[in-house]
């Protein structure tokens, strides 16, 4: 019965031993892949939206000077609409705008006012080696151009010429309004002196349009 009962814990022995094995051995490989799947993250709940604010600093990044923030480029291009930029350096749409007239060319030919080609060819850019340099720099940069004797003139002819644009078309719009006007005393003066009613006044006016149209 002792050899037996060997026998048969022996028996035993060798049964329960792989699953224990084959428990532990399973229980590791449980164990790592819950360990990945913790460490890697699942793509279909990871939220891959970034903040709009990093956004808004991305995109000022891409157009503006990189040293300047969305509060800074707002500041600077609200108290100065003749700023613009191209890759990230400054430029001036007045300048810009006023360079091809005959009276910038004459003053630059004359040297008496010379022509920023930095300004309008986009190339000024920070100068210093800390960011509150470059700030400054820039600001400085803006300053001088904006009382430079260049972008004034610039700024007058551009208003001079609106204002010019303005003159004629108040003159047309008044020669319009005068015709108008002489036609109606034409036709109310007509109708008197030929003794007709006033009632037809209307109908006349009427004609004079379509025969304009």
């Amino acid at each position: 019965m002792s050899s037996n009962s060997k026998r048969a814990g022996s028996t035993l022995d060798k049964f329960f031993m792989p699953i224990e094995k084959k428990t532990k051995s399973t229980s590791n490989i449980d164990t790592s892949g819950t360990s990945s799947f913790l460490v890697t993250p699942n793509e279909d709940s990871f939220d891959f939206s970034v903040d709009s604010h990093i956004q808004d600093v991305l995109e000022v990044s891409k157009i503006w000077p990189k040293l300047w923030t969305k509060e800074q480029m707002i500041e600077f291009q609200g108290k100065n609409s003749w700023l613009n930029i191209k890759d990230g350096k400054l430029g001036c749409n007045t300048c810009i705008q006023a360079k091809n007239s005959i009276h910038f060319q004459k003053s630059n030919s004359d040297n008496r006012v010379r022509i920023s080609s930095e300004w309008v060819g986009f190339e000024i850019v920070a100068a210093g080696s800390s960011r509150t340099n470059q700030l400054t720099s820039l600001r400085n940069k803006i300053k001088q151009h904006l009382e430079s004797k260049a972008h004034m003139l610039a700024e007058n002819i551009l208003m001079n010429s609106s204002n010019k644009v303005l003159d004629k078309m108040f003159e047309r719009i008044s020669e319009t309004e005068m015709d108008s006007t002489n036609r109606l005393f034409k036709t109310v003066y007509c109708l008197a002196k030929n003794h007709r009613p006033l009632i037809q006044f209307e109908e006349l006016v009427q004609l004079q349009h379509k025969s304009m149209d």
